[in-house]
């Protein structure tokens, strides 16, 4: 909007006459609008396709990153026995309905 009003005021700057000012600024005038013009049209098309690009740059180099780590991982041993359930280790008691185990200590009387 203010590259656009400032377009504008240049225009009768530009393009009337200089009889009255005794400095001809027709040149200052296009040199203006077309800085700002260029400027307006490079920021409203030329930004949101870098970004597209790069985006997709960036997107490419994450897949090609992730398919040399996926190629050097090492696989997970396959175990010939079906695991087992973990033990509850000694001095714990298991408790079906927590996800915290009892936790030595005090006990306070309620």
């Amino acid at each position: 909007m203010t590259a656009l009003t400032t377009i504008c005021g240049m225009i009768p700057l530009t393009f009337g006459s200089s009889e009255g000012m005794g400095i001809n600024f027709q040149g200052f005038g296009l040199v203006l609008i077309g800085g700002m013009t260029s400027a307006t049209l490079f920021t409203i098309l030329a930004i949101p396709v870098f970004y597209t690009l790069i985006e997709d740059g960036r997107n490419a180099l994450t897949q090609v990153l992730a398919g040399v780590w996926a190629r050097t991982a090492e696989p997970a041993p396959v175990a010939d026995t079906p695991p087992t359930a973990p033990t509850q280790p000694a001095g714990r008691p298991s408790h079906p309905g927590s996800l915290w185990p009892e936790l030595p200590g005090p006990r306070h009387a309620s």
